[in-house]
């Protein structure tokens, strides 16, 4: 048996968590994100290739109240898990609908102004989009040695699978992606960022 003592320094967390009653909760959003892209067709235009993207302050109407009391319930675990100072509360300052069908994806970037950011799927048909994370230290990717196999202890990017319900938070500084939608039918999801309140 090695006596190899090992220490993980600096970990890039991400957190993963279910909705309960996602059915309920999925068909609420999807018709307010429905509604809102019948108002504004054009949509905006930021990270996404293709698709359809909204303004980024539907955290403040009520149709998404739900919505974000589950982030914001989920968030107060992520503080105890971090131990962050009891005097802190993380509050959603932003958030926006992402409609993705054939091909469409949104590119590699960062939330450079959040604490925290992530996504909750609405709607996921198959073969929609993952999203894929990649290590926000950018220097190991320049000097390594090939690995016999490759796991979240030494990769430089993973992909997760999207599913109904679930939400996925991870720091804002993490460089992430989506990948196409290979599917007619229309992928549904809604992004946040998270600060302290």
């Amino acid at each position: 048996m090695s006596d190899l003592q090992i220490t993980a320094l600096f970990p890039t967390f991400l957190f993963f968590k279910d909705h309960p009653d996602p059915a309920t909760l999925n068909a609420q959003l999807l018709e307010a994100c429905n509604r809102l892209r019948e108002r504004d067709p054009k949509g905006v235009g930021i990270s996404n290739r293709g698709g359809w993207q909204s303004d980024d302050d539907i955290n403040e109407r009520s149709e998404f109240a739900l919505f974000v009391s589950f982030v914001e319930d989920t968030m107060a675990e992520v503080k105890e898990f971090l131990t962050v100072e009891d005097q802190v509360t993380f509050r959603v300052a932003t958030a926006w609908v992402n409609f993705n069908a054939r091909r469409d994806y949104n590119v590699k970037h960062v939330h450079g102004n959040s604490f925290f950011s992530g996504v909750y799927y609405v709607k996921v048909p198959e073969n929609a989009g993952h999203i894929k994370i990649f290590d926000p230290n950018p220097v190991r990717m320049c000097f390594h040695p090939p690995y016999k196999e490759v796991g979240p202890h030494n990769c430089f990017s993973q992909e997760f699978d999207p599913a109904e319900g679930r939400l996925v938070i991870f720091p804002g500084y993490v460089p992430h992606e989506v990948t196409p939608t290979m599917n007619d039918e229309e992928r549904c999801s809604i992004a946040f960022n998270v600060v302290i309140g």
